[in-house]
């Protein structure tokens, strides 16, 4: 019927071609187009028939057509491709059949622990060069406030002794200090824009001590685990091009990133200075080829699933069992070991997949939405300061001069000029102060799969998972209203589809965008709860084999990375609430000093300085000299304002305690394994920290230790500020990516 609606739509265009004529100039004009209508038709008809037989092979894609080519091609990377082939066709139960099935396992653990060990470089890269942009921009942050307060200091001193001078009849020199102000006014802009435009980030190189963790190399897709490098070399379902020749072709039409030239892909080992785009380029390139290596969950996942089904037992008996995870899983209670631990690891790649796409929700969000939007704000509101003291200092300026010509009533005029230009600038930084939109160009992110009632749709996560986290819903949306994770209502359902990205006709602002990536943070939190529910379920079963045990140490370095996941998105989003209110009473104080200067400076310039009464203009001096003062005072407290203020709340201790060694950790523990894993490794990760730049705290003391670990006697609530939460963040970043090298003792003992 297709065929034949597409024939119906292509015959008028052949009809009416309007060459009729030319063709055919001896046939009457009545027939002149049928030939052309007889033979098109034919033609047409004749593609239809010849089409119909292959019509009955090419059916639409579906999902168990891409899991297929997935499977197939996981077995083909993982040299199993005759060994899957065979243990399609042969009997279940026989000697042969466990043979077979214990051997799989054993190469799809491997292939497990070599992405997580290609991973976890990923992430430690990433974590050492968001540890760099973090810095770079706290320096800037700071000296763009040292720029304003310098101004506003100068403006304070100058706009006291002005006043002074007149008021003892010393007009020249009054004169002379508005004029001196106006140029010292406009030169620390132009030295704060001239900074900003060439500053650049120094010290980038990873140190020698992190080389088994971070190495700063170039983001070119190379070095990476035997088996997944052979999983990028292969095209996707459908695809023309092997996945690491998309991934190029996307960073050349995202980011204009040419992989072949090496200085285009944003190393940093050569240690010399980066700019922020240098940084933030960086940060997007592993971004990219995380969601790539990740994809290898996906197809190790369908191919476990090949594996696991050609002996899975009825979901009326998994319904019976004791663990939950099981049922999940649908492991018979009668399983054998090796068919539990296949469906520990299934379960454990159900996990990863999901964790994957709130990873990948949580980059964009955070990296390009959000990064955007304050870069944004933030370049706005720091060009709405510089030519606020532009302009100011324009005006003094030409006021001064005015002032030497001994034209005192022209020169006030261009202060209250400047003060009403001063005044609509403030007003505009206050609306400033909300941030802009942008507009909603991807895809619905993982909260669609959370917020639909139970309705899966596209987005969803994989059956299992997606059970797993509908059955706990209504009590995670009870936990986030507790402890207010997001800024905005979740009962709205408005505020529901802004935060999963469903509604495109609302564009995001900064308030939905935090809301959004607290909410996946928390999610991820909970999705990786089934982690610690497959390592009980692994230690239940005692597995006696190796591989069992494998899976178990294996669980046990997830759990702990996963609970590292936790404290570092905890830390983070007090880190940045923190950042967020200091930012903004900052950026209130120097408002609320040009509004007070400015308004200040209409009335003392205006009906008191151009007024002829005595009384009047000294009722201005002494008004200037008040606001001059009140200047220095607003000035003062935006410096102080810099620290911060107290964290909120109680804080819970974190795994720095148990990494660190200290006797009381507050109930947080590492295994034995991981204890004596970190143990060996401490004192140079110790020694690092103790000369690094990124960590400016004395980790020699116990009582600084206690503090980072918020555990023991010398930790108390108002030791929670930035200062403290940062390097917190940067040490909790520096022990997951050690622990995380536990991944490559496994493979080498696999």
């Amino acid at each position: 019927m297709a065929q034949l609606a597409s024939l119906r739509l292509l015959l008028p265009s052949c009809q009416n071609d309007g060459l009729g004529d030319q063709r055919y100039p001896d046939m009457p004009k009545a027939q002149r187009r049928r030939p052309a209508y007889f033979f098109t038709t034919l033609v047409l008809l004749g593609i239809i028939l010849l089409q119909q037989p292959l019509a009955v092979f090419a059916q639409p894609v579906t999902a168990t057509s891409r899991s297929d080519f997935l499977a197939q091609q996981c077995a083909d990377i993982l040299g199993l491709a005759a060994e899957f082939a065979r243990y399609q066709s042969i009997e279940p139960g026989t000697a042969e059949f466990q043979d077979l099935r214990r051997l799989m396992l054993r190469r799809m653990l491997f292939a497990y622990l070599e992405i997580r060990q290609a991973v976890n470089k990923t992430e430690a890269e990433l974590d050492w060069t968001y540890g760099l942009v973090a810095r770079e921009h706290a320096r800037h942050n700071a000296v763009n406030e040292a720029f304003n307060a310098a101004n506003f200091a100068q403006f304070s001193v100058l706009y006291t002794l002005e006043p002074y001078a007149r008021m003892h009849m010393h007009f020249k020199e009054s004169a002379v200090l508005t004029c001196v102000g106006a140029g010292v006014g406009t030169a620390i802009p132009i030295a704060g824009i001239i900074y900003n435009k060439t500053v650049r980030a120094h010290d980038t190189a990873p140190p020698k001590v992190l080389a088994s963790m971070v190495d700063g190399r170039p983001v070119d897709g190379k070095d990476l685990p035997p088996l997944v490098a052979k999983f990028l070399d292969t095209p996707d379902f459908g695809a023309d091009k092997s996945r690491r020749e998309q991934m190029f072709v996307q960073w050349n039409e995202r980011y204009h990133v040419d992989p072949s030239n090496i200085s285009s892909l944003c190393g940093l080992e050569d240690n010399r200075p980066k700019t922020n785009f240098v940084l933030n380029n960086r940060i997007l390139l592993l971004w990219s080829l995380h969601t790539f290596i990740e994809k290898f969950d996906e197809e190790l996942g369908a191919l476990i699933c090949a594996v696991r089904k050609i002996d899975r037992q009825s979901n009326d008996e998994a319904e019976n069992q004791k663990f939950e995870t099981a049922r999940y899983l649908k492991i018979s209670p009668r399983a054998d070991e090796i068919e539990s631990l296949l469906g520990i690891l299934s379960g454990m790649l159900e996990v990863r997949q999901a964790a994957d796409k709130v990873d990948s929700d949580l980059n964009y969000a955070y990296d390009v939405v959000l990064s955007n939007l304050l870069m944004r704000r933030g370049k706005a509101l720091q060009k709405n300061f510089d030519i606020h003291f532009i302009e100011t200092g324009v005006f003094g300026g030409v006021a001064g001069l005015l002032y030497l010509k001994e034209q005192p009533k022209a020169g006030n005029e261009m202060f209250v000029i400047s003060s009403a230009i001063g005044i609509c600038l403030s007003t505009a930084a206050l609306w400033q102060l909300r941030g802009g939109k942008r507009p909603i160009d991807s895809p619905p992110n993982a909260l669609s799969s959370f917020f639909d009632y139970g309705r899966p749709n596209q987005y969803s996560f994989t059956p299992v998972m997606y059970k797993y986290i509908s059955a706990h819903r209504d009590e995670i949306i009870s936990d986030w209203k507790s402890k207010r994770v997001s800024n905005v209502s979740i009962d709205n359902i408005g505020n529901r589809k802004k935060l999963d990205g469903t509604d495109a006709n609302h564009p995001d602002t900064i308030k939905i965008v935090r809301s959004r990536i607290a909410l996946l943070h928390a999610l991820r939190t909970r999705l990786e709860k089934f982690d610690f529910d497959l390592y009980n379920y692994a230690i239940s079963i005692n597995p006696a084999s190796d591989l069992g045990r494998l899976i178990v140490s294996a669980l046990d370095v997830r759990t702990t990375l996963d609970r590292l996941d936790d404290e570092i998105s905890r830390e983070k989003l007090a880190a940045d609430r923190l950042s967020r209110d200091r930012d903004l009473a900052v950026t209130l104080t120097n408002n609320a000093n040009f509004f007070q200067i400015n308004i200040l400076g209409i009335i003392a310039d205006g009906p008191l300085g151009l007024s002829a009464s005595p009384a009047n203009q000294l009722a201005g001096n002494h008004l200037n000299i008040v606001s001059g003062i009140m200047a220095g005072g607003l000035a003062g407290a935006a410096l102080m304002e810099q620290s911060g203020g107290i964290r909120s709340g109680r804080t819970p201790p974190n795994s720095l305690g148990a990494a660190l060694g200290l006797p009381d950790t507050c109930g947080i523990s590492l295994s034995p394994e991981l204890q004596q894993f970190i143990a060996q490794r401490r004192s140079p990760l110790l020694a690092y920290w103790k000369k690094s730049k990124v960590i400016n705290v004395d980790v020699s003391k116990i009582a600084t230790l206690q503090k980072l670990a918020a555990c023991g006697k010398a930790h108390h609530f108002y030791n929670e500020r930035i200062k403290l939460i940062n390097n917190r963040l940067r040490m909790l970043y520096d022990v997951k990516a050690l622990l995380g090298q536990r991944v490559v003792d496994l493979l080498s003992g696999s």
